[in-house]
């Protein structure tokens, strides 16, 4: 879908072949009036080929070459129990908290390379993935990850939670899947989706903040 829009090079030489005579000054309004409609056309197919691919994975596999790039070999999830998706603040949160109380039962999953390297310099398990490719669902499929029983979604975008509770549903993952959301309207997609428990993430924040506040109204003494 990226590689049909037409480029802005394009537009770039056919300004410097008007400028030079090389073309009459109509091909440049073409080739704007191109440019415009195929970015268009491309910004809906864009926020949908995750959803697109996955509708025609089964016809497009024939293609496939039957060896394996070293980056879609299946994820080594190990024996974990906890899965977190995202492990920003928040999910680096969750995972030293489990760890802490439960021992090392946790892993990551996070799309960001850099951060993957970070975590592992700090000791954490934590392995590359993009929860929002259906191919990553497919060698998690294929990986195996029986010993899952629940899977925390902490990652910065709802389209990327919804779309890993649908992942997972689909792949037959029968276990307690748990997501962060920032509206209400996101919880019910969620919970509808196939999650378990779903907290509204500025409503928490602002709850956990109003309960430490309390704490200190009873012991605050008013100036004389």
């Amino acid at each position: 879908f990226s590689l049909t829009n037409y480029s802005e090079f394009g537009l770039i030489v056919a300004a410097v072949s008007v400028s030079n005579g090389w073309l009459g000054p109509e091909w440049l309004a073409a080739m704007a009036i191109s440019l415009a409609i195929s970015f268009i056309a491309a910004a809906p197919l864009n926020a949908k080929s995750h959803s697109v691919y996955g509708r025609y994975l089964e016809r497009l596999k024939p293609f496939e070459t039957p060896t394996l790039h070293p980056e879609e070999h299946p994820p080594d999830l190990g024996r974990a129990r906890v899965v977190i998706f995202g492990v920003g603040r928040i999910g680096t949160a969750a995972y030293d908290h489990i760890v802490g109380q439960h021992g090392h039962v946790v892993v990551g999953v996070e799309s960001n390379p850099d951060r993957v390297r970070e975590h592992e310099a700090a000791g954490r398990r934590v392995v590359l993935g993009d929860a929002i490719d259906p191919d990553f669902w497919e060698r998690v499929r294929r990986g195996g990850a029986d010993t899952t029983d629940v899977v925390m979604l902490a990652m910065p975008e709802h389209r990327a939670n919804l779309f890993a509770v649908k992942q997972m549903r689909a792949t037959g993952f029968t276990g307690y899947v748990a997501a962060l959301a920032e509206h209400p309207d996101q919880e019910q997609a969620l919970e509808a989706a196939g999650a378990n428990l779903t907290r509204n993430l500025a409503a928490e924040a602002g709850a956990g903040f109003a309960a430490e506040v309390a704490k200190s109204i009873g012991s605050a003494a008013k100036p004389a």
